[in-house]
């Protein structure tokens, strides 16, 4: 039950969701005082659902959304203001293992569209590991969170199987 995971924070995203339209946002997939954001995917992988606490009143800025889906990309894009950070973008994103290295053109992209609107939080399964960062996809996933001017602050595994572990999964912050 992540229901109270969710309570505990004030956003959190949750990817691979592998929910479609006909799961409501109502008592499914509802977590009282928050606002659910969706991308939705049912089929190999993918979906997005990003959970605010409604007191952030976050705005989906459907039409980045929308734009960069027919590019590839499968990002959950949210507009909050915030005392700390003021304005703060939070892109969600799901990136599949078998995307092709054009996807990464595609995400500079969206970075350089977003910055102007606030600070970029970047939160999500980008399937690129960060723990072998020198090498592809983890290079150019370094590349993008440089251009994004945001960090990882701790990386480690968040994928671990008996012959390996990789750090896919990540909060990436100004």
């Amino acid at each position: 039950d992540s229901i109270p995971f969710i309570q505990q924070n004030d956003v959190t995203i949750l990817t691979e969701t592998n929910i479609d339209k006909s799961v409501s946002d109502g008592a499914t997939i509802s977590v009282e005082g928050f606002i659910v954001s969706r991308l939705d995917r049912n089929c190999h992988g993918g979906g997005i659902a990003s959970y605010f606490k409604s007191s952030l009143r976050p705005i989906e800025l459907t039409a980045k959304q929308d734009e960069y889906s027919r590019l590839g990309l499968e990002v959950n894009i949210n507009s909050i203001n915030t005392i700390t950070w003021g304005r703060s973008i939070i892109v969600a994103v799901y990136r599949p293992p078998s995307a092709s290295k054009e996807w990464f053109v595609s995400f500079n992209s969206l970075i350089m569209d977003l910055l102007p609107l606030g600070r970029l939080f970047i939160i999500g399964d980008l399937n690129a590991n960060l723990i072998k960062a020198d090498n592809y996809p983890g290079n150019e996933l370094m590349t993008s969170l440089a251009l994004a001017q945001c960090m990882v602050h701790k990386v480690f595994p968040t994928r671990i199987t008996d012959h390996s572990s990789a750090c896919l999964d990540i909060i990436a912050v100004p």
